[in-house]
Order: C-alpha cells, then structure tokens, then sequence
C-alpha cells in the first residue's frame, strides 16, 4: 500500500513539474470546461487555466443559454488579459446576436487569435453579420452549421445566412459549410487576398446560383456536398494547385494552368469547360449519372487531361466508350506522359448492377495506353466491390 501510494506521488510530482506550455497542451485536448475542472486537481495546475491560449466554449455543457452565457463571462474576465489567445472555438445553438457571441468574438481578435471555429447549432435560419469578423491576425477560419432540429427534411432548408462583408487580410485557410451566400456579398473570398486554402461544403449562392471564384493566390480549393441548386462553378486561379469538385453542378469553368491534382466526383459532364492544363501529375475522376452522356463530351475532357501522369476513372466512363468506339477509333491517345492508369467501378448495391455489361474494349485501352506503353495498367472487376456510394478519392497531388 506504501509502495503504490509513494509511486503516485511521484507521478504526481512529475505531472506538476512540467512545463506550463506542456501543460496548455495537455489541456488543450478538452474543451473549456473540462480543462478548468482538470486545472483543480492540482494546486500546481490551480490557475493555469488563466494563461492557456487555447478557448473551446461548447452551449451543449450547459442546461440553458444564459448559464453558458455567465461561465463565458467569468472565464474571460479570470483569464489572464496580457495572454494572447491562439485558437478559440465557438459551439451554441440560437442566434448570433446573442451577446455572448459579439464577446468571444471582440476578445479573440483583440488577443490575436489566429485560429477560429464558429459551429452554429440551427433549428431555424439563421443570420451572421460578417461585421463580427475583423481581424489582422486571423489565418484559419471554419464557420459551420449542425443541425439540431427534429424535422430532417428542413436541413437544408435552414442555412447560415451571411450578411455585411468581414475584414480579414491575414485569412488563409477558409471552410464554409452549410452557408448561404447572396450576390451582394459575393465578394468575401476574393477580399481575403492571403487566401490559400478553401472550402465550400453543402453552400450555396442566391441570386446567381453559382460561384465565380476568381483569385490570385488560391492554392487548394475543395466544393462538395452540392445538392443540384448550384447551376455553375467558375474558377479562375493562376496559382490553383489541388482542386476537388464533388457534386452535381450543371456547369463547370476552370482555367488554372498550374493545376495538379483534380478531383471529379459526379459532376454534369456535359457542360464541362477547360483551359489546357499542362502541369497534372494526378487526376481522379468518378462520374456516376452518364445515362444521357455523349461520348464525344467525355473524350473532350480526357483530351483536355493530356499532360496527366496519374489517372483514376470509374469503370462505368470505360463502357460508355466502349459501347460507342467510332467516336474514338481514329483519335490517337492523348497521353504521352501517363506513368499509371488505374479503373474502379462505381461501389453500388447489387440491385443496381447493369442488367447489360460491356466490356471494356481493345480500342479504349489502346486510346488510353498507346501514347504511353509503358504505364501501369490496374483494372478492378466488380465481384467483391459493392458498395453504395462512389469510391472515396484523396485529396491532393501527393496522394
């Protein structure tokens, strides 16, 4: 008994000579709460909860708004005020005029904060003035919504609507999901003009119903969760490096001459539009609505992949072709500097089998394969691959 008592003393001797920063870390894997109440296990740890430089404030810890709007209160005005503050993120549920979240937000950007996530728990719409967000020291934002209603089917109904325009010359990394933009603020992603990293998630745009992102610096842009209301996506970006697009979009413009990795994931082909691209290393694309599809449309955007050295299509793109191989019997392959090619099928249920399969044909192998015999050829079969949903494709060139 002495023994085991004399070793947990010890241990907690180790755990108090640590150093405070070691400590923040170690308490910055809880939220708020949970870190303060940590914090009183120790007399060595008592206060040290005052000079963490990481916030998570969560309205989920508290049985109703106004006792979660006091602990935010007291944990700001006991919090060490020379201390600035590096991440702070924000989980409640109401509207963003509640005072609390005008407090959190003025104390972030007065302490330099440079990461920030706001998640909005929504049952309704819901308005967030973009006046909230002026910051020079800001880099990483995420602004979400989560559904918390019990009618499902209003998820998509109920949005974050942004209004006004913010402030943020520093931002470089910028996640959207679940947003709803108007054409009068349109202009939120070209104003940052650090930009580098973006994605748009379940967001759409009124008005236009599309997006035109036009910036100079933009490295990484990701769009997903797009439901069919997004009529267009327009990207013009000289320094775009990695681009991801899953979604039925009815149109796509992309002129990125630096791209290179893509990512297609059940676009509408038919209205697909390119500059040449000249710097691919890597492109996966997984098209599964290609009933009404003209092949000449498919073999456009293969051409417009010309310089791709790594290239993923689902099986399913193979038999359009080859069910119609005039449209590319006198067409040489487009790929001269192909090192790998590699064929999935669609992950489906078994029900959803083709009744008729065609198989994949002399002539679109050597289309793909002639210009570079020697690249790697995989080819998945479907036994053993059903699945519902389209195969997950990483994101990004070193993938």
């Amino acid at each position: 008994m002495d023994s085991n008592k004399k070793r947990m003393d010890v241990e907690g001797d180790r755990l108090s000579n640590l150093p405070d920063d070691l400590i923040h870390k170690i308490l910055s894997f809880n939220d708020t709460v949970a870190a303060i109440e940590t914090s009183s296990l120790s007399s060595r740890w008592r206060f040290i909860w005052k000079s963490m430089p990481c916030l998570d404030f969560s309205s989920d810890d508290f049985s109703t708004l106004r006792m979660f709007s006091k602990f935010i209160k007291n944990v700001l005005s006991g919090r060490d005020n020379e201390r600035e503050v590096s991440s702070v993120k924000l989980k409640f549920r109401g509207k963003s005029s509640q005072v609390f979240v005008k407090k959190i937000l003025d104390y972030a950007f007065s302490h330099n904060v440079q990461q920030l996530t706001v998640t909005c728990m929504i049952d309704s719409k819901v308005e967030f003035p973009l006046s909230l967000f002026s910051s020079y020291s800001l880099k990483h934002l995420t602004l979400k919504k989560v559904y918390y209603g019990s009618d499902r089917g209003s998820y998509r109904r109920n949005s974050i609507t942004l209004t006004s325009m913010w402030e943020l010359p520093a931002l470089t990394t910028l996640y959207l999901d679940g947003i709803k933009l108007f054409d009068d603020n349109a202009d939120i992603i070209s104003t940052c003009l650090n930009l580098k990293n973006l994605t748009l998630s379940d967001c759409t745009m009124m008005g236009s119903n599309g997006f035109n992102i036009c910036h100079s610096r933009l490295s990484n842009f990701k769009i997903e969760g797009i439901d069919g209301t997004v009529k267009f996506v327009r990207i013009v970006s000289p320094e775009l490096k990695n681009l991801s697009i899953r979604g039925v979009i009815r149109e796509i413009q992309i002129s990125a001459p630096n791209l290179a990795y893509l990512l297609l994931e059940n676009i509408d082909i038919m209205n697909f539009s390119a500059d040449d691209f000249h710097s691919l290393e890597k492109v996966d694309i997984c098209i599964s609505y290609l009933f009404d599809t003209d092949p000449h449309k498919i073999v456009g955007l293969l051409q417009r992949l010309h310089s791709v050295k790594s290239l993923t299509l689902n099986l399913e793109i193979l038999e359009l072709l080859s069910s119609s191989v005039e449209v590319i019997s006198h067409q040489p392959s487009p790929f001269a500097n192909l090192k790998s090619l590699k064929i999935y099928p669609k992950k489906v249920d078994k029900w959803e089998l083709p009744k008729k399969i065609v198989d994949m044909s002399t002539e679109v192998k050597n289309y793909l394969l002639d210009g570079s015999p020697s690249a790697s050829f995989t080819m998945i079969s479907r036994e053993g691959h059903l699945q519902p949903l389209c195969y997950t494709l990483s994101y990004g060139a070193e993938a």
